[in-house]
């Protein structure tokens, strides 16, 4: 007598093929993931992570239409006590911010609860009630401070840290370094502008 025909279709799969047969979705899953995913991508386009305690409740914004606001790319506002944002070697902390992912500019604000927008980044520290940040499209990232404001950073060939105090706007021109990280390239201040440090005291009004 033979042994009854199996059909390969039909016939129960051995442990061994079993398992193989397990894991070749997720293997052709890594291969098109690898193959898919792009070799770099810009620190700029996140991932972002935002933590909160208590309850998220989201709402539509009452009010008119924000002029800014573009088809498929949201504005996100937060409210906090205080809102923290750390990027690389920046870290700030403000009352309210608000960052349009269309053009990736940032608004940091002081409210009742927190008076006072803070930004360290590198060696420099940032006091201001209202702080704007744009990056253009060549590149080049510029920070707006409204307010009196103060900034303590280190100066050239001194050992003491140079302190910038002003009353109307500051404009602060970022440049990014090989290593990634962004660190003040020139600015340009208005109002009751004072500079101090060890072996300086300047005092000028623009």
């Amino acid at each position: 007598l033979q042994p009854p025909h199996e059909d390969p279709a039909t016939k129960p799969a051995t442990g061994e093929e079993s398992a193989d047969a397990s894991t070749r979705p997720a293997a052709r899953r890594r291969r098109a993931d690898a193959t898919t995913a792009p070799a770099s991508m810009p620190a700029v386009q996140g991932p972002v992570t935002v933590k909160w305690t208590g309850k998220l409740r989201v709402v539509p914004l009452e009010g008119e239409r924000d002029p800014t606001l573009v088809p498929g790319k949201p504005i996100v506002r937060l409210t906090g006590a205080p809102v923290e944002i750390a990027r690389e070697d920046m870290v700030a902390k403000s009352g309210v911010v608000a960052f349009n992912t269309a053009d990736g500019s940032a608004s940091l604000r002081a409210n009742d609860i927190v008076p006072i927008v803070t930004m360290k980044l590198g060696d420099a520290e940032v006091t201001t009630p209202s702080l704007t940040y744009v990056q253009q499209p060549d590149g080049k990232q510029f920070a707006t401070l409204t307010g009196q404001s103060r900034a303590v950073m280190a100066a050239q060939r001194a050992k003491e840290p140079l302190a910038l105090t002003w009353s109307k706007d500051g404009r602060i021109e970022l440049v990014e370094l090989a290593n990634g990280k962004s660190t003040i390239e020139r600015a340009r201040f208005a109002g009751d502008v004072k500079i101090v440090r060890p072996d300086l005291d300047m005092t000028g009004q623009t």
